[in-house]
């Protein structure tokens, strides 16, 4: 036995489901056109940079057909060459000069600092001897008052 309200509310429910399913196709086959678009452009890119790249391989050939521009073109490629090696010797020991530099500084400034020290412990150890000098002239001042004691005592015993 069906009940007629129950039905209803079955087919609302299906028909309901169907909507977010139609939706949700929906945007996956939005997504899925949006990124064949996008491999669509990178392949006319792509095909455009090989077909620059065959241009220059062509052109190439055809200089280097030619004898004296081929010469021409061997010594400017060759010079290239040696620019960029040059270059890079001269980044290289631009790094090195930096680095020999940065060690001198801080070879200075430890020695600086060194040297700072060995003066302020040189003015404590002579602070610390004249202390030392004063120490034992008390301590002798302090034996020559005791013995003048003594003898005072030994007065009064009398």
């Amino acid at each position: 036995m069906k009940i007629p309200g129950r039905q209803s509310e079955q087919s609302d429910e299906e028909l309901q489901k169907l909507f977010s399913n139609r939706a949700t196709v929906k945007r996956e086959l939005s997504a899925l056109r949006r990124e064949r678009h996008e491999l669509l452009d990178k392949l006319k890119e792509q095909e455009g940079a090989i077909f620059r790249i065959r241009e220059q391989l062509e052109s190439l050939e055809r200089l280097l057909a030619n004898p004296l521009a081929a010469a021409n073109a061997m010594v400017y490629f060759q010079f290239r060459h040696l620019w960029r090696v040059g270059a890079q010797r001269v980044e290289q020991f631009s790094k090195e000069l930096t680095a020999q530099r940065e060690r001198k500084e801080r070879a200075k400034l430890q020695e600086a600092a060194l040297d700072k020290r060995k003066n302020r412990l040189d003015i404590l150890n002579d602070k610390l001897q004249s202390l030392l000098i004063k120490d034992r002239n008390l301590a002798h001042e302090i034996e020559t008052y005791q013995k003048r004691l003594g003898a005072m005592n030994g007065i009064a015993r009398i």
